[in-house]
């Protein structure tokens, strides 16, 4: 289609734009109005009616697919000489300068640094903090920051911020913080009178703002770093280019002199420092040939840097030679569709409308074969998430026994998760669909069971039997012809019995005793050969050679090319072996431990490995995230799962309270931009769309519908309906996802060694805190004692249990404080030594220091208190107990005895926040199975610890005490201060939690470990879930079952 055929179908507004040839020129365009077919026409016109060459127009685009739509509809328009126009991206423009001018920017010996390369600086950096620093942390997540960090640093490079200019926003801040009437008292309050300062809400922001400020003081040592390991950062190249224009004015005329005219594609999606870019190449001219196209209500991207007000400001800076174009007529969209997107929009304050004087943005539907559709915009709530699914998916139905192609149909949600289940309902009905995703390869079962052969490895060549706590899922996955869970499960029972000889030593001499038949204990030989070969080999090979015939010998490679997906299990293998060929090329003489701290690291972080999922079935539905469906149109639409919870709470907010220093930032900044992520939804709909949101959620809990529907109800341009699936449809769905449980796994449970195993055994309130918890973990972890690796926390807490011991047993022989300090200092640190292997040697450096410091502040505070204390009892080991029939065991970090009156004492290590919840009672003293809320249930962990030990106590006749308190001695500091909380012996709690320990030890008896807690995080019901939804598990590929069941 020519030029002139285009030119004569646009609209009187489109013509303008197209015919302003010189000059700025700012083009506002609602959803649907044609800007790319305005842009592509706009560099025909320029062409055909001035003597500007192609090569002499710069067209700038917010992303590379729009690059390849712009440079699409030119060559519709001007054919070859579409390739001579140079239309680039902000980076590809910045690029091609530095590759224009390499001795200029020195960058010959520069490599871009990668993502974990990036968090590698930034732990360094944390690191290498003062002790007194705002951002160092001792507990918990100590590289919490690292993420904020990274945010933060990629922000002030996309808006151009440096040190300085953060500290002077900062004094702005704290002004008008101190000017806010908010802060201060309105009435008389406790001490405080009329109009004194809220002083601890002023220091709280305080404290962020210099947190933000020290934070931003460590951007000069994190491009100090890069530079020193040779890298730069994505974002440096615009600073670069945009340093150069500033302080080179040769290099800025070279480009100035290149180019004529300048067009800009959504232009507000620009951050800062593309904005001073733009700025810096047409600020030669007064009035400059620039021409920026967009919407300031489709700013959705403000995640990504983006600034809405950048709009308003080029507005504001060329007003006195700017030609303002509406583009307001829709070519898309129905009426109906439209007054509802209309009147959802007006919410937002962040608007050029009432900032541009006389301006209208209302959209009008201009095309008649849609615009006069009634009730196409509906309104659907349904009792419950599966019967949204299941509604949608039947009417996905309908629409294509209609006739209508479901290519032309899109499913839209705020964030992929919430298509999961709807992915796996529309492959049961045989509904073919389009999606594309990230993918996490490290999550894809083939991935994860190699990784964790590989760890064992690393661990075992380190350490005999070091990696042991890995073996029982290894043994699983493994190609066994004759090895089934459930001999597995025999096998782990029978090697824990030994608990001062590993797996690997026992199967290597002692596997010919295990209760196996002949040919299972062939395989297991065979298998325990492998290993021994694998660990000697891993010494005579390079570490790609090693993984390389790992995944071919061991099967993972065969597992791949087996599975349904094939092709996609085989990328993901080489997405894993690839990484593994980035980082060797870094460090040639990486080791297998080097590699597998690196692999922890992208996990620890989030970041993983992405693989671009991409699935497109014939005629398929679209199914997309409402960012994705940017720019796409679709005759019908649905928007799912429109929520409070996914809508408003699910956001994304600025690192270190930085939207405190963002100029023009209205109070609901946020909400805002969810805003008009709706009203995108919204506009991408032709014929038909529904918004729908369930009332309670797919465990049958509240859900409360979101703002933006309520505002479309109050508009009056959406129907509201109230649906249920059909009851058949609904029986159909809850056959295909409820999957049988696994009769082999039940059977598991109630084989004679696991009874063998419940008859001698005595409850702990470890345990009786465990089962509560979930009794399918209880089951892998004390009943089938599967191993488990040493942890940095439970590690570190047992080392300060250690020293405290040793403190009391010597307390009145040690006559002066450096005496006691120097000796908690001893234990503590022989503690931590002697289990070397469950710190890293940062991490082991950073926990001791920071355990003695807190093993001191806890003796300054408490050491004169303890002089009262005249009998006192520490790591107290009871086991022979009974209360109400019920065999009970355990150990009590301290005893305070007072004429027979017993305190017991808990030391609890983790940071209070944490622990606090810990310790209250149940909401109710009686059990509500209808609480979804474990602590308000069952009460505190902690809580129910203090009378466990009561019953412990009062049980041993010889002592003949009676427990009248106890105590959570909290040892790690909370805001520099130390806690203790005091529980007083209720009876009638008491006698609640006798009724625990009683129905608790009933059910471990009768074996009831099937049903488990279902939480997302807990390991062992996502291990179990592998195995109970497969008929039969006999020695097949774990990963194979899995992609059936994908």
């Amino acid at each position: 289609m020519g030029f002139t055929t285009v030119y004569n179908t646009l609209n009187k507004n489109q013509k303008v734009a197209v015919d302003t040839s010189d000059g700025v020129v700012m083009v506002v365009a609602g959803p649907g109005t044609g800007k790319t077919q305005v842009l592509g026409a706009r560099v025909a016109s320029i062409l055909k009616n001035t003597d500007t060459n192609p090569e002499n127009i710069m067209c700038l685009t917010f992303t590379e697919a729009a690059t390849t739509a712009l440079r699409n509809r030119l060559n519709q328009f001007i054919g070859s000489e579409s390739y001579k126009v140079n239309v680039y991206t902000y980076h590809g423009f910045c690029n091609t300068v530095i590759q224009e001018n390499k001795d200029l920017f020195g960058i010959q010996d520069l490599d871009p640094i990668s993502e974990l390369e990036v968090i590698e600086v930034l732990r360094e950096i944390i690191d290498e903090l003062p002790h007194k620093s705002l951002l160092k942390r001792y507990v918990g997540d100590v590289y919490y920051d690292s993420f904020n960090l990274k945010k933060l640093f990629g922000l002030m490079k996309k808006d151009n911020l440096n040190l300085k200019e953060i500290q002077l926003r900062i004094e702005v801040a704290i002004e008008e913080i101190l000017s806010n009437s908010d802060f201060y008292y309105k009435r008389k309050y406790k001490e405080f009178n009329v109009g004194d300062l809220k002083q601890k809400a002023f220091d709280d922001v305080k404290k962020s703002l210099d947190k933000l400020e020290e934070a931003s003081s460590l951007l000069v040592k994190y491009d100090a770093k890069l530079k020193a390991r040779k890298r730069y950062d994505f974002n440096d190249m615009l600073a670069w280019v945009l340093n150069e224009f500033r302080t080179n004015n040769d290099l800025l005329l070279k480009y100035q002199e290149m180019y004529h005219y300048f067009l800009v594609d959504e232009y507000q999606d620009t951050n800062g420092i593309q904005n001073d870019l733009l700025y810096s190449l047409i600020s030669f001219w007064d009035n400059p040939n620039v021409f920026v196209v967009g919407d300031d209500d489709q700013s959705i991207y403000k995640f990504q840097g983006a600034n809405v007000e950048n709009i308003f400001e080029f507005y504001k800076k060329y007003e006195k030679h700017i030609k303002l174009v509406i583009l307001d007529k829709n070519y898309r969209s129905s009426q109906n569709i439209l007054d509802g997107s209309n009147a959802i929009i007006k919410h937002n304050q962040e608007r050029l409308v009432g900032k541009v004087p006389n301006l209208n943005k209302d959209i009008k539907a201009a095309n008649d074969e849609v615009a006069s559709i009634k009730g196409s915009l509906k309104i659907i709530e349904y009792p419950n998430t599966f019967q949204e699914i299941v509604s949608i998916t039947s009417k996905l139905k309908t629409l294509k026994q209609k006739g209508i192609s479901l290519s032309t149909v899109g499913i839209m949600y705020r964030n992929h998760s919430q298509s999961a289940e709807l992915i796996k309902y529309l492959e049961s009905e045989g509904i073919s669909y389009n999606v594309a995703k990230t993918q996490d390869v490290l999550e894809v079962p083939l991935v994860h069971q190699l990784n964790n052969f590989l760890t064992y490895l690393m661990l075992e060549s380190s350490k005999l039997d070091s990696g042991q706590h890995l073996m029982f899922e290894i043994l699983h996955y493994h190609n066994f012809q004759n090895i089934s869970a459930f001999d597995i499960a025999r096998i782990s029972n029978q090697l824990s019995k030994n608990w001062d000889k590993g797996w690997r030593e026992q199967l290597n001499t002692t596997a010919e005793n295990l209760d196996l038949s002949k040919e299972s204990k062939t395989e297991l030989r065979k298998f325990i050969a492998d290993i021994e070969y694998w660990l000697k080999e891993m010494h005579n090979v390079t570490l790609q050679i090693l993984i390389e015939r790992i995944m071919s010998k061991i099967g993972f490679v065969a597992r791949a090319l087996s599975s349904r997906d094939a092709t996609y299990q085989i990328q993901c293998l080489k997405t894993y072996y690839n990484f593994l060929k980035e980082e060797t090329a870094r460090q040639p003489y990486l080791s297998l431990a080097e590699f597998l701290d690196k692999i922890k690291l992208l996990r620890a972080n989030k970041l993983g490995l992405k693989l671009n999922k991409i699935i497109h079935g014939i005629d398929g539905v679209n199914l997309m995230t409402v960012h994705g469906s940017k720019g796409l149109e679709y005759d019908y639409v649905f928007v799912l799962g429109c929520t409070e919870k996914k809508w408003e709470k699910d956001s994304t907010s600025l690192p270190f309270k930085l939207n405190l220093l963002i100029p023009g930032e209205p109070k609901k900044a946020t909400e805002e931009e969810s805003r008009r992520l709706f009203y995108v939804a919204l506009t991408r709909a032709r014929k038909d769309i529904e918004i729908s949101y369930a009332v309670k959620d797919d465990k049958d809990k509240d859900l409360t519908k979101s703002l933006f529907v309520v505002e479309l109800e109050e508009s009056g341009a959406a129907s509201f309906q109230q649906q249920e699936a059909a009851e058949e449809d609904l029986l159909h769905f809850f056959d295909f996802m409820l999957t049988p449980q696994n009769k082999e796994y039940i059977s598991l449970i109630h084989q004679d060694f696991v009874k063998k195993e419940v008859e001698n055994f005595r409850l702990s309130a470890t345990n009786l805190n465990s089962y509560l918890r979930c009794p399918v973990a209880f089951f892998y972890q004390n009943i089938l004692r599967v191993p488990s690796a040493k942890g940095e926390s439970a590690t570190f807490g047992t080392a300060i249990h250690y020293a405290l011991d040793g403190l009391y047993k010597q307390l009145f022989s040690l006559k002066e404080s450096s005496d006691a300090k120097e000796l908690l200092k001893k234990r503590f640190s022989a503690a931590m030594n002697s289990s070397k292997e469950a710190f890293t040697k940062e991490g082991l450096e950073r926990r001791l220091y920071y355990g003695i410091e807190i093993l001191n502040k806890y003796y300054d505070k408490y050491a004169e208190s303890w002089k009262n204390e005249k009998e006192i009892h520490t790591e107290l080991y009871l086991k022979n107990c009974e209360i109400d029939g019920v065999p009970i065991r355990g150990q009590i970090d301290k005893v305070v005895v007072d004429q027979r009156a017993a305190h017991v004492v808990d030391f609890k290590t983790g940071q209070v926040k944490y622990g606090i919840k810990k310790v209250k009672p149940p909401v109710s003293l009686e059990d509500n199975p209808n609480e979804s809320n474990f602590e308000k249930r069952f009460g505190g962990d902690y809580w129910r610890q203090v009378l466990f030990y009561k019953a412990l106590i009062e049980s041993d006749t010889t002592q003949n005490l009676k427990v009248i308190s106890g105590e959570i001695d909290f040892i790690e500091p909370d805001n520099e201060e130390l806690k203790k909380v005091k529980i007083v012996i209720n009876e009638n709690e008491y006698a609640f939690v006798r009724s625990q320990i009683k129905s608790t030890f009933k059910k471990i008896q009768n074996l009831k470990f099937e049903q488990g807690c279902e939480q997302e995080d807990c390991q062992w019901c996502t291990f179990n879930s592998f195995y109970s939804k497969n008929k039969e598990y006999r020695g097949e590929s774990l990963l194979h079952q899995s992609y059936e069941m994908d």
